[in-house]
């Protein structure tokens, strides 16, 4: 007996020993108690001093059974965390107190997991597995412009390859997430078919902007000669899909200029495939504008600090950019600065405004900008409230009610006006504002709710 009840404890601190050695948690005192405890029990319930041969291996298993293997020890995932463990704060997610409903774009998705849809054939019909945002581009920062409820069907005109479908519902043409989308095996026969195309245009007269890629389908606006469109497919039949202020439609493509084309006129060794509209940068001094990617080219121009401008390529260290009177060239990398997330730009040259989410054009609209002897400012802001409803009023010459109110500069803000019948126009010079920036107050409201506290507003000339 005393032979295996000393085998017993050099065994229990052994493994203590291996055990703390590998990081386990148990202690050479817990292990001495488990074993003594072992012992204490078994000679409890039986009136001889000798522990019986089982019960000796039972022991001997207990013991065993509290070393952890060496794979389970040296996992570090959070899973496998203990609850003593200290986390930083910023590690640790609260489980939600009640059933929260996850946005379709936000689910994890798993590399090996194929899309729902086919990447062959054109004009399938889709049925909707769950309620699905309808976006005007294929990410989840593009405009959400409606949904598709679980059960309704919409015609898949196009894969984009990302995951995304392009598909026309009764009465809207978006992107949907193609995980939440399922074939139902019918086929729509359409004249037209769709590529995915990433452009630029301008009209280059009264245009219609239509539902369908057909003279006879239905009118949603009308553009005025030189309106900027954002080209997302063309169809097989003469057509361009664009999105213009958060609505995808139809122009004829024999009544448009494409910007790209315009760049490789200006610059025939470059690719257009690797051109496109990437970011918003402003300039944070006077920059030069040059005809090539070095101090070595000629200047075409210069940009006034805080003058926003589109990117088309990158070139080392240099931007091929297109200003917003649509010329071309190259500026330096290293004294621009890029806009993110949601912002407003506003060009008081041109009485325009445009809002942004990345290189997205959410809007764009013409607006009224201060008058000469109350000009806007210029510069880089942000928005640090949100209002409706109330009256603007300098106490003694105003009292103006608006519907919106987004104020980014003391009082100087965003607001709708619907005193005026007109906007960008040469006017503002002695009509203008106070300084604020007047809005029509169509898109105002599309404005002021996709804007949020914190939003930058760029303002320059």
């Amino acid at each position: 007996m005393k032979n295996k009840r000393k085998k017993l404890g050099i065994l229990a601190y052994t493994l203590a020993g291996v055990m703390a050695f590998v990081g386990c948690k148990a202690t050479f005192q817990e292990i001495s108690r488990k074993y003594s405890s072992s012992v204490q029990n078994t000679t409890s319930s039986s009136q001889t001093t000798d522990i019986d041969e089982d019960k000796y291996d039972e022991i001997i298993e207990d013991i065993l059974s509290t070393v952890p293997s060496t794979e389970e020890t040296t996992q570090t995932t959070e899973e496998t965390i203990s609850q003593e463990t200290t986390i930083p704060p910023t590690e640790i997610t609260t489980p939600p107190t009640e059933t929260v409903e996850i946005p379709e774009e936000t689910i994890p998705q798993v590399e090996e997991t194929e899309p729902v849809i086919e990447e062959d054939g054109m004009n399938l019909v889709v049925t909707a597995t769950t309620e699905v945002n309808i976006r005007t581009g294929s990410t989840t920062n593009a405009l959400k412009i409606g949904t598709l409820n679980i059960g309704e069907s919409a015609i898949r005109l196009m894969s984009c390859g990302n995951g995304w479908s392009l598909v026309k519902t009764a009465d809207k043409i978006g992107y949907i997430n193609e995980n939440y989308l399922e074939p139902t095996g019918e086929q729509v026969a359409e004249e037209y078919d769709h590529i995915l195309k990433s452009d630029i245009v301008l009209t280059t007269s009264e245009l219609n902007f239509r539902r369908a890629p057909s003279t006879n389908s239905e009118r949603i606006a009308r553009f005025a000669k030189d309106t900027e469109l954002q080209v997302v497919a063309e169809t097989d039949n003469g057509w361009l899909l664009v999105k213009y202020n958060g609505e995808l439609g139809y122009v004829s493509k024999d009544y448009t200029i494409s910007l790209l084309d315009r760049v490789n006129e200006q610059y025939p060794e470059l690719s257009l495939d690797q051109l496109d509209t990437q970011k918003v940068v402003y300039s944070t001094t006077t920059l030069n504008v040059r005809n090539g990617n070095s101090t070595d080219y000629d200047v075409l121009s210069q940009l006034e600090k805080y003058e926003s401008v589109r990117v088309m390529g990158e070139y080392d260290d240099w931007y091929l950019i297109m200003t917003n009177d649509y010329n071309f060239g190259y500026v330096s990398k290293e004294y621009t600065k890029a806009l993110e997330g949601v912002y407003v730009v506003v060009d008081k040259s041109e009485q325009q405004l445009y809002m942004y989410n990345n290189d997205e054009l959410y809007f764009t609209t013409s607006v009224t900008t201060g008058k000469d002897s109350t000009p806007s400012d210029t510069g880089l802001f942000s928005i640090y409230a949100k209002e409706t409803k109330r009256y603007l009023t300098d106490g003694k010459t105003y009292n103006a009610w608006v519907e919106y109110w987004m104020p980014y500069n003391g009082g100087e803000g965003l607001h709708d006006a619907s005193w005026r019948s007109v906007f960008g126009t040469e006017s503002y010079h002695t009509g203008g504002s106070h300084g604020c920036i007047n809005i029509p107050s169509a898109i105002a409201d599309d404005i002021y709710n996709n804007a949020s506290v914190g939003d930058k507003v760029l303002v320059h000339k």
